[in-house]
């Protein structure tokens, strides 16, 4: 059937980061329907991070409705090294860190060519309502 789109991405306000707004319709999640939504950034070509020690960026719900983020980072061509974060988050901007010593493979940090930041519906504060806003800002590499 026609489905309907389930999130957009936006600028935010500010123009300094973006906004990620979801909103899934609870009748609509079937096998055939992925169950999540969210925005990824690939770099072209992989960032070598190896004399780099953390991923850090910015998040807030700005409703608390959204609860937890999964922030996972692939390398180039090694899907099956991909490394996957669960992030709480907050109704404030707070900066988040993930640091490359956690990693499950440490080759990963030498080719990293995408990173994902994704919500599914068991990510909500309120299973009977699955929609909600996720501001993003300040994606870096130090």
């Amino acid at each position: 059937g026609n489905e309907t789109t389930v999130f957009k991405v936006n600028k935010s306000a500010d123009g300094q980061g973006i906004r990620l707004t979801v909103n899934f319709e609870k009748t609509r999640l079937r096998d055939e329907i992925p169950s999540y939504a969210g925005a990824y950034f690939v770099k072209h070509p992989p960032i070598d991070a190896r004399n780099m020690t953390q991923l850090r960026f910015q998040a807030r719900s700005e409703d608390g409705s959204i609860e937890t983020i999964w922030v996972e980072i692939k390398p180039k061509g090694k899907a099956w090294m991909h490394e996957s974060f669960d992030v709480c988050v907050s109704s404030e901007f707070e900066e988040y860190v993930i640091d490359f010593a956690d990693f499950q493979y440490p080759e990963t940090i030498s080719c990293m060519e995408e990173i994902t930041f994704v919500f599914k519906p068991v990510s909500f504060a309120n299973e009977d309502c699955l929609k909600g806003s996720l501001d993003m800002a300040q994606l870096s590499i130090k």
